[in-house]
């Protein structure tokens, strides 16, 4: 068997050759306890308060972060090391006193190159909500956001969004509300919009696409949060009651909202990459990570080690981050443990997202004054791998002959005997050294989940064959076969779908390659 795995190097490597200072300290501290601490970044005079109110990450681009102190919005696409202003809130100078435009509230980016934003203006203490929607994100040039107001209220505060990749299907948008700025009562009641590009999609100018109000539950509370399970399915939540409904894609109109009241407060709901719904509870005896039922009952499935003001979830199942007063944790999903990975001296936190970066995935968590980014080890684990068992020392050497073809000695001798004896003649057959022949079988793991194991496994398989072929010549043969989980919904269990026989001979292992 020939083990193929990826050795994650210290983390912050990428990030070492980062030389930005802002006021003599630098941009980037790379810590002893894995933690690498990015600074808030440099604003200038006339771009609002040095500090971080919001921030998002790119769902695919490695390293790309966008953040926003209220006034601006900055990219960055090296993991914090440098920024680049990329939206400019017209109202970084008010026209007139008692008046403050698009401070910004929420930043979104469903895709690598396009970016939400809620903002607000504000009139004598009067919100209005605004929605911009951005796009040649991180690309030469500089973006463009186009406002989409139609159908919004006149009066509220974007309170929180969610647009799902790719960004170009629905998205929900929640907003403290208020009555007309002239009536009597002035109480906010949290109201919920919905809005879709239009299909089929429109030809030359785009036109705003309109936000539809979603008609919420009767008698539920004032809403806390949302989140998207799939096209069109959305779960909100109040307390420890949650409500579940398809909102109709001809209308803003829910099918049917579906209710239910959890063990403990919920803190948040959270869809994980495989479309998991994780409802996160504070409970008497701490916090829980419940997932519901066929019928939409939660069940109990992780105790959390802390009572949770953050979580964030990984691209692999089962991989999960945890913030709160007493610390932040890492799930480690090979090892089914909590993993303490919270900073010495540092922060909790509110806000926690998992990214990409360049070898790994990483966790990421906001604070005023910075983000903090924890690496994960290989197959996003909180917990290094075992080392490799110990070498010997000794260096393996491959026999030499000089021999071209077979060699039978002696070559030719007279051998006389008399009637009824019996002679003996030593014979030496010699032969050109043969490598033992090898069969390599590629077997991998074909579920979701093995995603970035089979992405390295396809960039690497050709050099990996090659190499073992340099030294056998076509003595080595390749097969390549998959395996799944048993399912009823599987296509297999087990396939190959290259036989090491016949061989691939072709110079560039082309069958290997296509399996």
């Amino acid at each position: 068997m020939l083990g193929v795995g990826v050795t994650l190097a210290d983390p912050g490597d990428e990030l070492a050759a980062c030389r930005s200072t802002l006021k003599g300290t630098p941009q980037i501290t790379i810590r002893a306890d894995r933690w690498v601490r990015i600074a808030v970044p440099k604003f200038d005079s006339d771009e609002g308060p040095a500090t971080i109110t919001a921030f998002s990450t790119m769902p695919q681009r490695k390293n790309g972060l966008l953040v926003t102190n209220g006034k601006v919005v900055k990219l960055s696409v090296d993991a914090g090391c440098t920024w680049n202003t990329v939206y400019r809130s017209a109202g970084l100078q008010p026209p007139a006193p008692g008046y403050t435009s698009d401070v910004v509230t929420q930043v979104v980016e469903p895709s690598d190159t396009a970016a939400w934003l809620t903002t607000y203006d504000d009139v004598h203490g009067v919100p209005h909500p605004h929605v911009y929607v951005g796009g040649g994100i991180g690309v030469d040039g500089q973006p463009t956001f186009n406002q989409n107001d139609v159908g919004l209220p006149t009066y509220g505060t974007p309170v929180s969004l969610v647009v799902p990749f790719p960004g170009l299907g629905e998205a929900y948008l929640l907003v403290d509300e208020l009555p007309d700025a002239t009536a009597a009562s002035t109480d906010a009641a949290r109201h919920l919009y919905v809005t879709r590009e239009p299909n089929p999609p429109q030809s030359g100018a785009v036109a705003a696409r309109p936000w539809g109000q979603i008609a919420l539950p009767s008698g539920f509370p004032r809403v806390q949060g949302m989140a998207r399970e799939s096209a069109n399915k959305l779960w909100i939540w109040s307390g420890r009651q949650y409500a579940w409904a398809t909102i109709d894609s001809s209308s803003s109109s829910a099918t049917q909202w579906h209710t239910g009241t959890a063990a403990g407060t919920i803190a948040t709901i959270d869809v994980d990459s495989s479309g998991t719904v994780n409802v996160i509870e504070q409970t008497a005896n701490g916090g829980v990570l419940a997932q519901p039922n066929g019928q939409g009952t939660l069940v109990s499935r992780l105790k959390l080690p802390i009572t949770p003001t953050a979580f964030a979830h990984g691209t692999y199942q089962n991989v999960y981050a945890v913030s709160g007063a007493k610390g932040t944790f890492g799930y480690d999903h090979l090892r089914h443990q909590w993993v303490n990975i919270t900073p010495r001296g540092g922060p909790s936190f509110h806000t926690m997202t998992m990214a990409a970066a360049t070898t790994s995935r990483v966790v990421l968590g906001m604070a005023s004054d910075a983000l903090w980014r924890w690496d994960t080890y290989t197959n996003e684990t909180f917990i290094p791998p075992p080392p490799p068992p110990p070498a010997n020392g000794k260096k393996p050497t491959l026999p030499h002959s000089d021999l071209t073809k077979p060699v039978l000695t002696p070559t030719k001798q007279v051998v006389t005997l008399a009637p009824g004896a019996v002679g003996k003649v030593p014979v030496t057959l010699l032969v050109p050294p043969d490598p033992t022949p090898l069969d390599v079988y590629f077997l991998v793991d074909t579920t979701a989940s093995m995603g970035p194991a089979i992405l390295g496994l396809q960039r690497s398989v050709l050099t990996l064959s090659q190499h073992i072929r340099s030294q056998l010549g076509t003595n080595a043969c390749f097969g390549v076969g998959g395996v799944k989980d048993f399912e009823p919904t599987s296509s297999y269990v087990f396939q190959t779908f290259l036989p090491v026989s016949p061989c691939d001979n072709s110079p560039n292992l082309d069958q290997v390659q296509a399996a």
